[in-house]
Parts: C-alpha cells; structure tokens; sequence
C-alpha cells in the first residue's frame, strides 16, 4: 500500500435498536362526535370533546344533582329519561287548584255565617202576629155582645158596651190590613180562639146571680192576653202604618183594662151592712 494513497472511510451501520412492543390493551373505538372513556381511565372522570378537537374532562355530578342521569353522556336524557320526578297531582302538584278550592270552601261558610246572623237580625213578618191579634178580638167581642144581654148593674152593661164598639172599631182596621195583603181569614178562622170553657163559667155565673163579676173577670183576663198579642207584633214589624195602628190599639185596650179593674172592685167590694 502507497503512501500517497487516500485513507478509506469506513461506516459501520448498526441494526437499529429493537425495543419490545409495548403491551396493547383493549380499545374502545373513538368517536369523533361523542364522548369516550379511554383504557384504565377512572370512572370519576369522564371526557367531552372540546370544538377545538381536544377533550375536556368532566366531572361526575353529585348523586343529588344530576336528577339519576350518568352526567357524562349529552344524550342520557333520551336513553335514560329522569324517572325520579315527583308525579303531578291533585295533593302534591295542584297547589294552585287547592288553594282555590279551600278559598270557594271558605267564602261558602263566611256566606252561611252572614245568612244566619241576618236571619236572627231581620225582624220576622207581622202577618202571623196580626192573625192572632183579629182571633183574639173576635172572642172578647163575641163576649162582650153576648154579655151586653145578661149583665144587671149599669157600670157592668157600660163595661161591656165599650168593649163591644171598640173591639169591632179595631178589628175592621185589622182585617182591612190583612185583606189589603193578600190574608183574608173567615168566620171559622177567626173563631179559633171561641171557649167553651168561658162560656160554662159564665153559665154558672148566671145562675149563681154573679154574672157581672164573673164576665169583668174574664174580659179582664183576655184584655191583658190582647195587650201582650199587640206587644209583641209591633216588635215584629218596622212599617209604620202598621206600628201606629198597633198602637192605637194597645191605647184603647189599656183604657178598657182601666174600666175592667174598676168594675171588678165595685162589685167585689163588700156590701154594707
């Protein structure tokens, strides 16, 4: 070999390195449009694929927040629906409707209330009261007639004289009212109030010569029911006519009563011996 000859360059080429294959576990095919959870992945930890092609990773939802959903799959509302609503009804979601129907419950019992409080407030009708007045009329004037044929003593006959015209003078204003009113009573109707027992007591009067006694007594009797009958119907009304014609009836019936008592002490009173 020459000196002048060029040195040879030799390169030496090495096999490249042979590094074992990594172990290949399971994978899940990637979608490009949903979510996916990668091999060994913690299930605490879930991905969402970003806009910019990377995914973000999201946390699971407290067991109190994501309503029974996974919390990791955009359409879990479709494949699995919340089922833990409560159901809508007419105790639990129609609160609405329950408070209308205890306000209808209540404004019915306010409504009962007031009608019961203006019932007993509202003075009842004086036609009944009136009836009863003309009823009773009927018998004092039934006895006074009859009376004015069997009484002995001049104040005795006086007595009853007053009683007959002014019973009559009064019952034709009553009876005028009621016909007016649509409440015309007839003759049986106004005799309800005729007593047999006045009449047998006044029979043994006569004939125990205390006539004029027994029937001031009576007329006495029924003077002061007719006073308490005219009481208590001009309680019941507020129509003035009818007040003011009670009243004058209520005058002349306390005149009456004044004659009755003194009549009664001028027969009862002793004779003189």
């Amino acid at each position: 070999m020459s000196t002048g000859a060029k040195s040879a360059t030799i390169k030496i080429s090495m096999p490249p390195q042979q590094h074992p294959p990594a172990p290949q576990g399971p994978q899940q095919p990637v979608s490009p449009q949903a979510p996916h959870i990668g091999y060994g992945t913690p299930d605490s930890q879930h991905f969402q694929q970003h806009p910019s092609g990377h995914y973000e990773v999201l946390p699971t939802l407290p067991p109190g927040q994501n309503n029974g959903r996974t919390g990791h799959n955009p359409y879990d509302f479709i494949v699995n629906p919340n089922t833990s609503g409560v159901k809508l009804g007419f105790m639990n979601g129609g609160g609405f409707l329950k408070r209308i129907m205890l306000l209808v419950a209540g404004l019915v019992v306010v409504c009962i209330v007031i009608a019961i409080a203006l019932s007993a407030l509202t003075p009842k009708s004086s036609t009944p009261g009136i009836v009863s007045i003309a009823e009773r009329q009927q018998e004092i004037i039934r006895v006074s007639t009859a009376a004015a044929q069997l009484t002995s003593s001049q104040d005795a006959q006086n007595f009853v004289a007053n009683v007959q015209v002014s019973m009559t003078s009064s019952q034709q204003k009553v009876l005028a009212y009621l016909t007016a009113h649509g409440k015309k009573l007839s003759t049986s109707d106004l005799a309800i109030d005729h007593s047999s027992q006045t009449d047998t007591t006044l029979a043994n009067a006569a004939t125990a010569n205390n006539y004029d006694s027994a029937v001031a007594q009576n007329l006495d009797e029924q003077l002061q029911t007719y006073e308490s009958l005219l009481q208590t119907t001009y309680k019941q009304t507020t129509s003035p006519p009818v007040r003011a014609m009670l009243q004058a009836d209520f005058n002349g019936a306390a005149l009456l009563l004044k004659q009755a008592t003194r009549l009664s002490a001028e027969l009862n009173a002793p004779t003189p011996q």
